[in-house]
């Protein structure tokens, strides 16, 4: 999965960032770029007139990280200190957001398939390093009945 992703066409670019912190202008952009596209003008209005967006804003969508579709590829955002975290791994968070997350969101696949691969993703980590597996009901998409199957295996490529 990790060489697959290395190899890929597409590029995951991974921003680390404390809660306090302003993503870089590109994340920004990422980030503002697919909200427009979700709702017009909303990724506009979360961004500062300068184009900066807060962490602490990023961390209201997804805790402790979160991904978007790019044009190339996807990008993702670990944030440390987030008081909505779950207070996981770092390991766990990074591979559920780059791996989990962002191999569909660059596919552009379904929420339900997107979703279901973190959560995917998110177990196999957790089982390398001897963690309580997740069922899915606590993520996006997991009270909706969106998580299909949360122990099989994710994408490897």
């Amino acid at each position: 999965m990790v060489t697959n992703t290395i190899n890929s066409k597409e590029t995951h670019k991974v921003e680390y960032l404390s809660y306090a912190d302003n993503a870089s202008s590109e994340g920004a952009g990422a980030v503002k770029d697919y909200l427009n596209t979700v709702q017009q003008d909303f990724g506009n209005r979360i961004v500062t007139p300068e184009g900066d967006l807060k962490a602490a804003v990023s961390s209201a969508f997804g805790g402790e990280g979160y991904n978007v579709p790019t044009k190339d590829g996807s990008h993702s955002f670990i944030i440390s200190g987030a008081p909505n975290g779950q207070n996981t791994e770092r390991a766990v968070t990074s591979g559920h957001e780059v791996f989990g997350h962002g191999i569909p969101s660059a596919r552009k696949e379904t929420t339900a398939q997107n979703n279901t691969n973190a959560i995917r993703a998110d177990n196999l980590i957790r089982r390398i390093l001897g963690l309580p597996q997740r069922d899915g009901s606590n993520h996006a998409g997991g009270k909706e009945g969106q998580i299909v199957d949360p122990y099989k295996l994710p994408y490897t490529k």
